[in-house]
């Protein structure tokens, strides 16, 4: 348990009340400030001072238990799109831009995630990313027009035009080139004349840490159809990433060669509460985690719209170190100017909202793992909104620059310009870090697959490959070359009996457990003898298809098939895929799904093996049965198995002789007896019990006989 601290209000802090003093003063001068014209573009400046705003102490309580919370689904989305700044000769600034270089000179651009005019909200992955790094952090925009055509601006420059999706998300990935500072994202929907922003600081002391968004910011959960966005970047390469709510795992995503993950999730009905998205490396050691706090609610629009509710809840920070504790700025809009809105659950304290209805403080959190959930209520308005703080071991305190507050109207009314609290890196700013990849060293060994099983998308082939016959095999081409153990291939034989053969292919019937025969670089991903033969089973066959984009193809070849029985099947039993994502194919990676999985009473007339095999010396096997009855063990409806390669470990080879080397030197007599192994200091001959064993090559020794 996570003792808990008594909340203290902040208006009975001198912490507080001195931050007030400087908010006053403050306040003013931004009066005086925002009184004067508007300057050209070209000579707009701003203050990048540090901005005071009430620090209070918080509290956290310890995560849920996973038996008592219900879990959601996530799914693979394709379509982002990647912008490269180097190429476009877009560097960082020097500060934060805060107006975009267009000819009306005034149009506003906030600074930091935004939920801007008409409702659009923008995350981004990180805070603060690397120069000269491919996908160095993401952009995930929600609230567009489906289809509708979004103009992306970095640093004022306009870098792109791209469509949104069907249901008005775009995601975009951002690769760094060369220089230090700020880049300043703004995103303008051509046809709903929708504007939202932020901003990213570039530093030479950034580690390559994980970075997470998710977008809308809030979702109806109550009709049973909505999602949020999930966009990350800087995470392992091809690898199954752990995906938590709240600090509790809910699934695993998969990465793509660069590292990054896009995919949807659909919570459980939940009601009206907040929950922290968090995703963890795994290695190194302890992982590192990076999260996003997003909001649950029924007012939030009909899925997949979202972010109707009036009021919303904001941190710049979403994930803290549980061992050490740390400071989140929060924010909340959307309630009524001047009214009093009260802070519960992480602090107990009350804020006047200012003219634009927004509240702001700093919550302190000491150290202990948990989750801190604040919620905002407006006396007057009766406005709610929510937002959740995971402290958790794995997390790296490393922040960027401060916004306050996330959100935007647009100018030239006065007032539209957005502090930055912060706009660098504390000094010798370090965390937890995600190593530089090294080059593979070379397998001194051939190359063996390893495998797991997790949970993953399933997609319908499209084209049939022709395979409705017994006992054969019909080539399908590939869209994209893929490896298996050590060549590479752009086509596969695949049969009627769920084998797909890049080398020699076994098509008989007469199938055993691995090695399986002639086969050759083959995957078997339910390797039984089986009838897809169309006469008496319409719907069975082989199909494949290509899903996505280059360079982020996916390619599926599915098996729609039943087992060979009498009397012949008229309907599939079984349903499974292989599937190679172009990011990863030539890593030698490849994926099988199962849709439909059963076993097949009495057997069959040819086992039921699960792997793949390159010859008959070295093959991986899930599983056997000689019988060709039941599937192995975890084969079953609904599992994903990813293989990988792997170089073995070598054997060692067993030494058990000693070496001895010639030299001179002094021998120093000890000045302690230890009492251990101490031989009589009487002379004798014969046999001797010594009073503990000597080890004297492989063999322990309690005797020893002099002569």
């Amino acid at each position: 348990m996570i003792p808990k601290r008594t909340p203290q209000s902040g208006f009975f802090s001198p912490r507080f009340l001195t931050g007030f003093a400087f908010c006053a003063i403050g306040v003013f001068l931004a009066m005086l400030v925002f009184a004067r014209p508007n300057k050209p573009v070209g000579q707009q400046t701003h203050s990048f001072a540090q901005q005071d705003i009430p620090t209070f102490n918080a509290v956290a309580l310890p995560a849920p238990k996973d038996a008592i919370t219900s879990k959601g689904t996530t799914r693979p989305v394709e379509g982002d799109y990647l912008i490269d700044m180097a190429a476009l000769d877009i560097h960082p600034a020097a500060a934060p831009l805060p107006i975009r270089a267009l000819a009306v000179g005034n149009a506003g651009s906030p600074e930091g995630a935004a939920m801007g005019t008409g409702k659009a909200f923008m995350g981004i992955t990180h805070e603060v990313a690397n120069a000269s790094t491919t996908a160095a952090f993401g952009i995930l925009t929600s609230g567009w027009i489906a289809g509708e055509s979004v103009q992306v601006y970095l640093n004022g420059v306009l870098a792109t035009t791209l469509a949104a999706n069907a249901e008005g998300v775009l995601a975009v990935g951002i690769s760094t080139g060369a220089g230090f500072g700020y880049v300043t994202a703004e995103e303008i929907g051509l046809t709903s004349g929708k504007d939202t922003g932020g901003v990213v600081q570039i530093a030479n002391t950034s580690p390559y840490l994980p970075g997470v968004t998710g977008a809308p910011h809030a979702i109806n959960t109550t009709p049973g159809t909505a999602h949020f966005y999930l966009y990350g970047f800087q995470y392992p390469v091809s690898s199954s990433v752990p995906l938590y709510r709240n600090g509790v795992l809910q699934t695993t995503v998969l990465t793509n060669g660069s590292g990054r993950f896009f995919v949807t999730y659909s919570p459980a009905k939940n009601g009206d509460t907040s929950a922290v998205y968090s995703a963890d490396t795994v290695n190194p050691s302890g992982g590192v985690t990076a999260g996003v706090s997003l909001e649950e609610r029924a007012d939030a629009g009909t899925p997949p719209v979202g972010d109707q509710n009036a009021a919303w809840v904001f941190f710049d920070h979403a994930t803290l170190n549980s061992g050490t504790g740390g400071d989140a700025v929060v924010v909340g809009k959307g309630f009524e100017p001047g009214e009093t809105v009260t802070f519960s659950g992480c602090v107990s304290t009350t804020v006047t909202a200012d003219a634009e209805g927004a509240v702001a403080g700093v919550l302190s959190f000491g150290a202990g793992a948990g989750v801190s959930q604040c919620v905002l209520t407006g006396e007057t308005s009766g406005r709610v909104a929510r937002g959740t703080i995971l402290l958790d071991p794995d997390v790296s305190n490393l922040r960027g620059l401060r916004s306050f507050p996330p959100s935007v109207t647009r100018a030239p009314a006065p007032g539209n310009m957005i502090p930055i609290l912060a706009t660098k890196l504390p000094a010798n700013a370090a965390g937890a870090s995600t190593p530089t990849p090294t080059p593979t060293p070379t397998c001194p060994l051939p190359q063996a697959y390893n495998y797991t099983v997790t949970t993953g998308s399933y997609l319908a082939g499209t084209t049939n490959a022709g395979v409705n016959c017994n006992d054969c095999s019909t080539p399908v081409p590939f869209p994209f070359p893929v490896k298996i153990y050590d060549t590479n291939y752009t086509s596969a034989m695949a049969g009627s009996n769920g084998e797909l053969a890049f080398g020699t292919d076994f098509s008989s019937a007469l199938i055993t457990c691995m090695p399986v025969d002639s086969a050759t670089y083959t995957i078997g991903p339910f390797w039984v003898d089986q009838y897809p033969v169309t006469s008496s089973c319409p719907a069975c066959g082989v199909f494949y298809g290509t899903f996505g984009t280059a360079p982020n193809r996916t390619f599926v070849i599915e098996w729609r098939n039943a087992y060979f029985s009498f009397p012949l099947p008229t309907t599939p039993t079984l349903k499974y895929e292989v599937i190679f994502n172009e990011a990863t194919a030539l890593t030698g990676r490849f994926d099988v799904s199962y849709n439909l999985v059963s076993s097949h009473s009495g057997g069959t007339d040819s086992a039921l093996t699960v792997g793949v095999q390159k010859d008959t010396t070295n093959f991986t096997e899930v599983g056997c049965d000689p019988t060709g009855t039941n599937p192995p063990a975890g084969v079953t409806t609904g599992a994903y198995f990813i293989y990988t390669l792997a170089c073995p470990t070598p054997t060692p080879t067993p030494t058990c002789n000693y070496t001895t080397t010639t030299g001179t030197g002094a021998i120093v007599p000890g000045t302690t007896d230890t009492g251990i192994c101490s031989l009589p200091a009487t002379r004798f001959t014969g046999a001797q019990v010594v009073p503990c064993r000597i080890p004297i090559w492989a063999r322990l020794f309690y005797r020893i006989r002099t002569t």
